[in-house]
């Protein structure tokens, strides 16, 4: 599990980075053509990792629920993003990686419910779960490369 935990910590600094590189109002922007901003995409991506690790295998988030509101499967920005915002979510990049250390010293991810993505990609343990993160992570960050060159 090292080399997901490594990359998925590699992911979340270049999330940071880009969340450090551009404006609030960059952040925000929806480009013609997009559906969702850089900021969406970051945070989406956090929520994703805690609905897929923690709700599959039957346990609480690590997150507050108004992220998962907010940022899950289907959902658009229907407000922008506030500094508040952008401090609690640079927080969480990392917050959230500290919460899977410790918990992945446990047994609370033994259990697991499956779960087909929209991709049609099976996800049914802790370990495809986890690799299917790393996957998601690397399409929003895709996104996100090809957002910047409009803000």
């Amino acid at each position: 599990m090292e080399p997901q935990r490594s990359i998925l910590k590699h992911n979340r600094k270049i999330f940071y980075k880009i969340l450090n590189h551009y404006t609030l109002d960059q952040l925000n922007k929806v480009p013609e053509g997009f559906n969702n901003s850089i900021f969406w995409n970051v945070t989406h991506c956090i929520v994703i990792q805690q609905r897929l690790m923690y709700l599959l295998s039957g346990n609480n988030i690590r997150i507050d629920q108004k992220w998962l509101d907010k940022y899950d499967k289907g959902t658009f920005p229907d407000m922008p993003a506030t500094n508040k915002d952008l401090a609690d979510v640079k927080k969480l990049l990392f917050s959230t990686l500290d919460s899977l250390d410790k918990d992945t010293q446990t047994t609370i991810f033994n259990k697991f419910f499956s779960f087909t993505t929209s991709t049609n990609q099976l996800i049914d343990d802790f370990d495809s779960a986890f690799t299917f993160v790393i996957f998601h992570d690397g399409l929003h960050l895709g996104s996100i490369l090809a957002i910047r060159k409009f803000v």
